[in-house]
């Protein structure tokens, strides 16, 4: 399984909206990611969080949070 698949999956069982976006087809995208210093995929940017690459145990604390 890949970053990404489990990512989807992650966000699907918990109803939370998500957009995903290639950087390959994406300009704006490209930008973005350049302009917070990053030079690989993936990352995953929550509200003001980045994170690179899937983390599921900060994925939990951040949705526990967000939750409660």
């Amino acid at each position: 399984m890949s970053w990404g698949e489990a990512a989807e999956i992650f966000f699907k069982q918990r109803g939370i909206p998500y957009q995903i976006y290639n950087i390959a087809d994406n300009i704006v995208a490209q930008q973005k990611m350049q302009q917070w210093g990053y030079k690989e995929t993936p990352i995953l940017v929550i509200g003001e969080q980045i994170l690179r690459g899937f983390d599921p145990v900060a994925l939990e604390q951040w949705w526990r949070h967000s939750t409660s």
